[in-house]
């Protein structure tokens, strides 16, 4: 299940493999990379009122592989820190790329491969 309760300065930034749920469109997803700050393009933030999050862009951004279960097709999507919780499902999340990215699932995160 999800942590209660929103990350805030001192919740420890999410890293490759580990899941989580979106705050508000409630999709689980596992993280595939993060950005430092926001680098999408200014419109981009404009369209998805970045700056209307409590730390704007300047917080950790993440790349997220969505399970198929929630939102089929293979979505990736980019997501602000402030929007996610942290997940640790009994069962791995189901997405194309998982197998490609990933050599195992554990202990509610995916482990990735030997580099």
């Amino acid at each position: 299940p999800a942590t209660q309760g929103g990350p805030g300065p001192r919740e420890p930034p999410f890293t490759l493999g580990d899941c989580v749920i979106h705050r508000e469109h409630h999709y689980r997803a596992v993280v595939v990379g993060r950005d430092e700050q926001c680098r999408q393009q200014a419109a981009w933030q404009v369209a998805m009122g970045v700056a209307q999050l409590a730390r704007g862009p300047d917080q950790p951004w993440y790349h997220l592989l969505v399970d198929a279960r929630d939102r089929p097709g293979g979505q990736a999507t980019y997501v602000a820190h402030d929007l996610l919780l942290r997940d640790s499902p009994a069962e791995p999340l189901e997405h194309p790329l998982v197998g490609a990215l990933f050599e195992g699932f554990r202990d509610g995160r995916f482990e990735a491969g030997a580099a």
